[in-house]
């Protein structure tokens, strides 16, 4: 019997302690959770009060030569400003997802000379967004090219000067370029810039 009654004391000791423990995971669990809504708040904090600054800036006279955008709600926040629209006349595009339809309010911005995508996704659906824009003069690429349907909007832009390319071109892409844009001057990396970078990525696979 007192063996019996020492296997049930210590049977109901190991439960509450086992009991003590989901509680305390339970606790951590939550003040993770806790912590990780607060830093998510705080980044979009943060994120909202530099997109006001950008808008700002543009509103006092800025070109908009110093703004990089990756989210298409800034986008929208430029093109609801009469300031803005107004004053803007160069965008750059880093690391954005173009295939976002939100960055369709970019045809609001009708003095937009300049445009640049730095390592973006969806060049096609950016290239079809900017359809017809008579303001646009120039196009910079860093990344991703444009494919035929791409050019084929390119080749709306009425007053098309430049396209500029950072990076290799490959040679179909450079001749669909040539001949879809004939009166577009099309800028390619010159071939010892391409040749150092070739000798830099063996390099470092080394």
């Amino acid at each position: 019997m007192a063996d019996k009654a020492t296997s049930d004391i210590s049977t109901r000791s190991c439960l509450a302690m086992a009991g003590v423990f989901v509680a305390i995971l339970g606790l951590m669990v939550l003040g993770l959770l806790a912590e990780g809504k607060r830093d998510q708040q705080e980044f979009e904090k943060r994120r909202a009060e530099r997109w006001q600054e950008d808008v700002s800036l543009v509103k006092a006279g800025n070109d908009g030569s110093r703004i990089f955008v990756n989210d298409p709600t800034l986008v929208e926040m430029l093109a609801n400003e009469p300031e803005c629209i107004a004053n803007l006349t160069t965008l750059y595009f880093s690391m954005a997802d173009l295939d976002d339809d939100r960055f369709a309010a970019v045809k609001k911005l009708t003095n937009l000379r300049s445009v640049g995508f730095y390592d973006c996704q969806g060049m096609d659906a950016a290239a079809k967004t900017i359809e017809g824009m008579p303001s646009i003069e120039e196009i910079w690429c860093e990344g991703e090219c444009f494919t035929a349907a791409g050019v084929k909007s390119l080749a709306t832009l009425p007053n098309l000067k430049r396209v500029e390319f950072v990076w290799e071109v490959d040679p179909a892409s450079e001749q669909l370029l040539r001949s879809t844009l004939p009166n577009v001057e099309i800028k390619l990396p010159p071939p010892e810039e391409l040749e150092e970078e070739r000798s830099e990525d063996r390099a470092g696979q080394k």
